[in-house]
């Protein structure tokens, strides 16, 4: 409630968060007629100024009233604290590890790792590790890791294999000879930790051309993980250029034009197949396919003969650059 000088009153009220003049009433008293009015003139006046500064304070008040709260203060997270670097942040500090294990480690903080060669221009940060051969094939491995196998010493490295653009839980599998110490070097583009698991893949049947597999008609899914280079295959040069590690299959003719594929996006490896006639000891090369179709697949057609043998091998193209993993899909048309 204001009053005023001339005696009327203004009635104001708070709804929620706002002030506002609601009600102004009264009726001013009615002077009387003697008095001084040089007196009542300056009273006047003092009262003007009473009421200028009550109308300040309470337009201040209102504005107060009408501004948002201050915001709540932003949460506190410390950030975790890393070593400097991992303790086997380069080559010469690789951590041994055993077969049949699994670690943790890091790639937080680790230095740049510039290595040239086979397993292709490595700009990566990385963390390194030592595993011994045992005469057979090794597995290194781990969930959504980039790894490369080498031999050799840290100032001269030689790529084994490499796993470039792995996903999910795949690694790189090579034949190991035993007692030679190998190299693995272990990175993610997005730097956090890992896990890295050193195995022996389980013996793969059709590992030779002694065992190959019957293929029959359709699609047929397999692994060239664990397998080690076919003598017999690479003693012919001009099916096998390279020394190379895969699977054997064999079929018989049909006396029509017969077809092999591994033209598959689940094929995820550069495959490169090679047909033969004759008797593992004495192989004759008839054909070979590489990299005919796809990412990494491979086809090739031939006329058969009604009732002959036929060996198929089925090797990773010498391209490490664009494999993912060990697994293929192969169909006999």
């Amino acid at each position: 409630v204001m009053r005023h000088c001339d005696g009327s009153l203004t009635i104001f009220a708070k709804t929620g968060t706002a002030t506002g003049v609601v009600v102004a009433a009264s009726n001013p008293p009615t002077r009387p007629a003697a008095r001084n009015r040089s007196a009542e003139k300056e009273r006047e006046n003092a009262c003007v100024g009473l009421s200028l500064v009550g109308l300040i304070i309470l337009i201040v008040a209102v504005v107060m009233q009408s501004k948002p709260p201050p915001p709540s203060p932003r949460p506190f997270y410390p950030t975790p604290s890393y070593p400097a670097l991992p303790p086997n942040d380069n080559c010469a500090g690789a951590q041994l590890v055993s077969i049949g294990s699994t670690y943790s480690g890091t790639t937080r903080r680790a230095s740049l790792d510039s290595i040239q060669g086979n397993c292709g221009d490595l700009q990566v940060r990385g963390v390194w590790y030592t595993v011994y051969g045992t005469g057979g094939p090794l597995t290194a491995s781990g969930c959504d890791s980039y790894l490369a196998v080498f031999s050799g010493t840290c100032g001269n490295l030689v790529c084994v294999d490499s796993i470039p653009r792995s996903s999910g839980c795949g690694g790189v599998t090579w034949t190991s000879v035993a007692g030679l110490p190998y190299k693995i070097l272990v990175w993610r583009y997005f730097q956090s930790d890992f896990f890295l698991a050193i195995r022996v893949p389980p013996p793969i049947p059709s590992d030779s051309c002694n065992n190959a597999l019957l293929l029959t008609t359709g699609l047929t899914a397999g692994t060239i993980a664990g397998s080690s280079p076919s003598v017999y295959e690479t003693s012919n040069r001009t099916c096998a250029p390279y020394l190379a590690s895969g699977v054997w299959y064999r079929v018989f003719g049909t006396g029509s034009i017969m077809n092999v594929s591994t033209c598959y996006t689940s094929t995820e490896f550069v495959t490169r197949i090679a047909l033969f006639t004759g008797s593992c000891g004495s192989l004759v090369c008839l054909d070979v396919a590489e990299l005919t179709c796809g990412r990494h697949g491979s086809r090739l057609r031939w006329r058969s003969q009604r009732g002959v043998e036929y060996k198929i091998f089925l090797s990773e193209y010498d391209d490490s650059y664009f494999k993912i993993g060990y697994y293929f899909r192969i169909e006999l048309q």
